[in-house]
């Protein structure tokens, strides 16, 4: 049922209304110091409007905006920065949808994981009000550590069909596949040593990104592979076109992703076990992947046979160079480990900081000058955002970094009885399944609350997939 049939015109009024007043508010009291907030607080009025004509397209909206806005902005220079903003604009709307749906029914999901995360949401008021933040960095940290609430909420007060989930799950593979001629042309045009400028349309400087991304893509593809039964040669190639963005990117966690998809797919498709053809097919496809992969990254990146991929699994020393022993990058920045150690010895003297952090946002840099935090400004120089757990540290402390982790331990365990479902809804939870176990991973790689298309994927399909847990009474149901 569409918001639009479900309020009088009297409510709708309201709704436009204070969406409109909410957003010129935030945007250009807080936050921005020009007429900015003109071109914002149009496009919410007109995103409110099309949200209340169709729902599951603000989702495809949505997740079109995440994965090109941003290129087309910084890249091709075609759109201005405004309007990247677009997805976390439909995030508020989505947010005054649920609030007035609640109020409207007087109803709230309140199964444990939901209290879990409203605990969490409460954490960062809390840590907010105790360390007196002031309120655009309040508000930069709202955005960035809830914003996925509302995507993760909408499940419960809209019922997605398998139907649509299909084809958003077709959606996504689309414009994942597109990844891979527009990484080509990244690295045939750009001349340069390194991989760091090939980031598909996940933007500048992405080839991380672009490649912990596609490793999420190709479980939901294998996945896809297994309960459709495609053709065997047809998922060779979408496992290939997914693969070579992670080749050319220069990503050295592509080495250990690539071993950790194939051990997703045994631990997580039950059909795996079962059709020992299709097993093996998995295998030695992973298997020529991971040989393709040292040879183009040696090809390109590797100018001396010390730069070799294969060195740092032959080397483990150097392995822990690259993330842990050398302190400092070339940039003068801290290291991967060495931040997660920094931000826990900043902590751990005040009580108040090691259990509820330094309040969300106060460790975060901002594209606002205004929502800059006072610790990042602090430590500029050292970079302290950079990776999830030290940020997360930062902000949150002990009680709750811990929490977040729980949750998705929570999720997880609900959502593995659910991917021996058939069809959409198995192929769903074993994605989700694959992509819980990369992000946890990457806390020690990159600060993945940043990276929108991780954050806004992975809640939205948490929230529809324990919705579905919730409301069926036997999970193993078969659906088509």
């Amino acid at each position: 049922m569409h918001l639009i049939n479900i309020y009088s015109e009297g409510i709708k009024k309201v709704i436009l209304l204070t969406g409109f007043i909410l957003l010129m508010y935030i945007i250009s009291r807080a936050i921005v110091g020009s007429n900015y907030y003109i071109i914002v607080g149009l496009m919410g009025l007109g995103l409110l409007l099309y949200l209340f004509e169709n729902t599951e397209k603000t989702i495809y909206l949505l997740f079109f905006g995440i994965l090109f806005l941003d290129w087309l902005s910084e890249k091709w220079f075609l759109i201005p920065r405004q309007i990247t903003w677009l997805p976390e604009l439909l995030s508020i709307i989505v947010l005054l949808y649920i609030i007035l749906v609640s109020i409207k029914f007087k109803e709230m999901p309140f199964k444990p994981l939901y209290i879990l995360v409203y605990i969490f949401a409460g954490l960062t008021f809390l840590g907010i009000i105790l360390n007196e933040v002031d309120t655009p960095v309040a508000i930069a940290g709202i955005r960035n550590h809830l914003k996925f609430l509302p995507l993760f909420l909408l499940p419960f007060y809209y019922e997605f069909s398998d139907d649509f989930m299909k084809k958003f799950i077709k959606f996504m593979l689309f414009f994942s596949f597109l990844q891979c001629p527009i990484a080509i042309l990244q690295r045939l045009f750009f001349e340069t040593g390194s991989g760091d400028p090939i980031g598909g349309t996940l933007g500048a400087h992405t080839s991380g990104i672009l490649s912990l991304f596609c490793s999420f893509i190709i479980i939901i593809w294998t996945a896809y592979y297994f309960k459709y039964q495609l053709k065997s040669t047809n998922y060779f190639l979408g496992l290939i076109i997914l693969f070579i963005p992670m080749a050319l990117s220069e990503t050295k966690i592509s080495l250990f992703l690539i071993p950790l998809i194939f051990v997703s797919i045994i631990l997580f498709i039950p059909e795996a076990k079962r059709k020992m053809r299709y097993f093996v097919f998995i295998f030695i496809s992973i298997t020529i992947l991971l040989g393709t992969y040292r040879f183009v990254y040696n090809y390109y990146y590797a100018k001396t046979p010390e730069r070799a991929i294969e060195t740092y699994i032959l080397n483990p020393k150097k392995t822990l160079d690259y993330i842990y022993y050398n302190k400092y990058t070339k940039s003068g920045r801290l290291n991967r480990i060495p931040q997660i150690i920094f931000a826990y010895d900043n902590i751990r003297d005040d009580l108040k900081f090691y259990l509820f952090g330094v309040g969300a946002g106060n460790a975060s840099d901002s594209f606002f000058q205004g929502g800059v935090g006072r610790y990042y400004m602090k430590y500029k120089f050292l970079g302290i955002d950079n990776i999830f757990i030290g940020n997360m540290l930062w902000e949150y402390g002990i009680l709750g970094t811990l929490l977040y982790f729980l949750i998705g331990i929570f999720m997880f365990i609900k959502i593995f009885s659910l991917r021996i479902m058939e069809r959409i809804n198995g192929t769903i939870a074993i994605g989700f399944l694959g992509i819980s176990v990369i992000l946890l991973v990457s806390t020690v790689y990159l600060n993945t609350m940043r990276v929108n298309i991780y954050l806004y994927l992975y809640w939205f399909l948490a929230g529809y997939l324990m919705n579905l847990y919730y409301s069926k009474p036997n999970p193993s149901t078969k659906m088509t």
